[in-house]
């Protein structure tokens, strides 16, 4: 709930900050970003999720992983920030300039706090974890904010300085400093162990990556730093139950499977994703049919002459928070099982799959982008689910069947709340705080019977561990 309540909070100061910032320097501070995050995925090799499935660590495992994580952050930094303007050439992007050399020490401080989190996340402590995450993301609104209104974009910047430099102290405290930073003798055999590892699933990862990000990058590429503010906009409130609930539980799955009989993994894996579907789906689909009302009702003026092309990219790409989730669920499954070759292959099969469909299909339009990267992001999501049969007998037509009830429930939900824009834009009341409000309370009460209706088996099984975990709380309060 703190994450969550973070993330929230983070969504609005974001579109806050369209009060004081134009759609391009959107996209330009955003293309320096994704083109930061690309190049600390590429001097990653993910020994973080190595220490993970470990089950019994060394005592010099974890600085090892943590020399060779920042010494390789240290040269991806002084790079992006020694090549900044033939990047900004390459991506159509000149105004990112600016801001690159600030994200790019951001980007270096979190780099110090990966081991930490790690650790933290192996023993269990989610808790400790998303307090933390939480923590920056409300500073990073906070100060963007406070600073976006006289500095511009570069209050963007500042902004992630001091998420970054919190969070990283925090994960740093928890972790203690003992368990990672204590000098010790390199050892080849134990460096070699961590790299046939971490490679493998650094591809998949830089894969993943280049995935996530590559879009923003081709749209500005294609269309520029205008359209690329407006996608990115719509694309981070589409990926919002994503981010406040999918991020959290996948965090929680890939070191809860590894601790499970193989029997037990497939019965598992179902169980997770019907959860997983009926906690994100409704927001999902929920944020698409209110996206009018959003947009018209939090973004200023300056984005008058695009809000149209806002709603529509957003409603478009609420798709996503559908099937990326379930994605996430099976990569939780392969990394607790040291999977790390599938991984790879999953994630080169995503890169190459959005990348050539945006490549091809985007050039048509803005609005093909979107369409690219759902369609994209579906093939990988089944792609995925074929994987894991192969791996840990998964059953593939068990997971789609489990799903598919809770996003039927989405339906009369989502044809709730567009009744009642249309009924209130007859008395009137077109947007506002107002308008949003109702359609937001429509949409619950609508969805609370329909989920019993139509996915009855899945609505009690988590209303079942609700109550346990009630239970267990008291229980423990009272000893």
């Amino acid at each position: 709930m703190t994450g969550m309540g973070a993330k929230v909070i983070a969504f609005c100061g974001s579109i806050y900050l369209t009060q004081f910032l134009t759609r391009d320097v959107v996209g330009a501070v955003d293309a320096a970003s994704q083109s930061a995050l690309i190049a600390g995925q590429l001097a990653t090799i993910n020994f973080g999720q190595y220490l993970i499935a470990k089950r019994d660590l060394e005592e010099d495992m974890a600085f090892h992983a943590a020399l060779y994580h920042i010494v390789l952050g240290v040269i991806a930094a002084a790079l992006l920030i020694g090549f900044r303007v033939p990047l900004s050439r390459l991506v159509n992007a000149p105004h990112m300039v600016s801001y690159l050399p600030g994200l790019a020490i951001a980007l270096l401080i979190e780099r110090v706090g990966y081991v930490p989190e790690k650790l933290l996340l192996k023993e269990l402590r989610f808790r400790n974890v998303a307090v933390m995450r939480g923590v920056g993301e409300l500073a990073y609104t906070a100060v963007s904010v406070g600073l976006a209104p006289r500095y511009g974009g570069m209050g963007v910047v500042f902004g992630n300085l001091v998420r970054a430099s919190l969070t990283t102290l925090g994960l740093m405290h928890l972790a203690g400093l003992r368990t990672w930073l204590a000098p010790h003798r390199l050892r080849w055999s134990l460096t070699k162990d961590l790299v046939s590892y971490g490679v493998p699933v650094s591809i998949g990862g830089l894969a993943e990556n280049v995935a996530y990000r590559g879009d923003n990058l081709l749209m500005s590429r294609f269309w520029g730093e205008g359209w690329l503010g407006t996608y990115r906009y719509a694309y981070n409130m589409a990926d919002t139950p994503t981010g406040t609930l999918a991020d959290h539980i996948g965090d929680v799955l890939s070191p809860s499977f590894a601790k499970l009989e193989p029997k037990e993994r497939g019965p598992a894996f179902v169980r997770s994703a019907k959860l997983m579907a009926l906690l994100v789906f409704p927001i999902s689909v929920g944020l698409a049919a209110v996206a009018p009302t959003i947009v018209r009702t939090f973004f200023s003026n300056r984005w008058a002459d695009v809000m149209h092309h806002l709603s529509m990219m957003l409603s478009l790409l609420c798709a996503l928070s559908i099937v990326r989730p379930i994605a996430m669920t099976t990569t939780a499954l392969l990394q607790s099982q040291r999977r790390p070759r599938m991984l790879m292959a999953l994630g080169i099969f995503k890169a190459v799959t959005i990348l050539g469909m945006i490549y091809f299909v985007g050039r048509i339009g803005p609005y093909w982008v979107c369409v690219s990267a759902v369609a994209a992001y579906t093939l990988h999501m089944v792609a995925g689910l074929y994987a894991a049969r192969a791996t840990d007998h998964v059953p593939v037509m068990r997971v789609i069947f489990g799903i598919l009830p809770p996003f039927i429930a989405c339906i009369p939900m989502a044809v709730a709340v567009i009744g009642t824009r249309w009924m209130l834009r007859r008395w009137g009341i077109n947007t506002g705080v107002l308008s949003l409000a109702i359609q937001v309370v429509v949409g619950g009460v609508a969805y609370i019977p329909s989920a019993y209706v139509f996915a009855n088996e899945a609505t009690r099984d988590l209303l079942g561990v609700l109550r346990s975990t009630l239970k267990r709380r008291r229980g423990g309060a009272e000893e």
